[in-house]
């Protein structure tokens, strides 16, 4: 059995090879307009999060919830139709000589809000009953507990660069230092 102190606890590795970096500045200086010369001004700033392959390989597992995310582009085209549709009757007035006590045309403008209306109230009950059915599938209770042993195991492992391997000190199992045999290590000792 391995030494409790070999190696570097594994979460110090992925730190150091994890690096968050941020940039600004600002510049300036004159251009030419239809008003004359005119004076610039410009500001840009951002942030970069880079990682090794190691530290990629090697990270925490993250829990993963019973929320699939895909629908948000669905709820936000919804949304905009939504709107489109509730939008229309008034651009039709405000563009269009068409007299607003036209009852067809009041007719076309309340179905037009009720429809609308009715999208929204849809796209709001069909998210409530995705998104209860996708967490109640998952478990979310087994998944939470099962993350937290998992989140506890792997803050306990050790990485032995010369052998570039990880091992548990408390257990004494080990494997490759990679995605895989961090997998099948976590895997073995929940």
């Amino acid at each position: 059995m391995r030494n409790v102190t070999d190696g570097i606890p594994l979460t110090a590795l992925v730190a150091k090879e994890s690096v968050k970096t941020g940039w600004n500045g600002a510049g300036g200086g004159f251009g030419l307009s239809s008003a004359g010369i005119a004076p610039m001004l410009g500001f840009a700033a951002g942030s970069a999060y880079s990682r090794t392959e190691r530290a990629r390989d090697l990270a925490a597992p993250q829990i993963k919830t019973g929320v699939d995310f895909g629908i948000i582009p669905q709820l936000v085209m919804t949304s905009v139709a939504a709107g489109f549709i509730m939008y229309l009757p008034d651009m039709m007035l405000r563009y269009r000589s068409i007299d607003p006590g036209d009852r067809a045309l009041r007719a076309i403008t309340t179905l037009m809000h009720w429809g609308g209306a009715a999208c929204i109230a849809g796209a709001f009950i069909w998210i409530v009953v995705v998104l209860m059915n996708q967490t109640r599938e998952t478990g979310e209770n087994d998944s939470t507990v099962a993350h937290a042993l998992t989140k506890q195991i792997y803050n306990r492992l050790r990485y032995v660069e010369r052998e570039h391997i990880i091992f548990d000190p408390t257990t004494g199992q080990e494997g490759p230092a990679s995605k895989e045999g961090l997998t099948n290590l976590l895997k073995q000792e929940s």
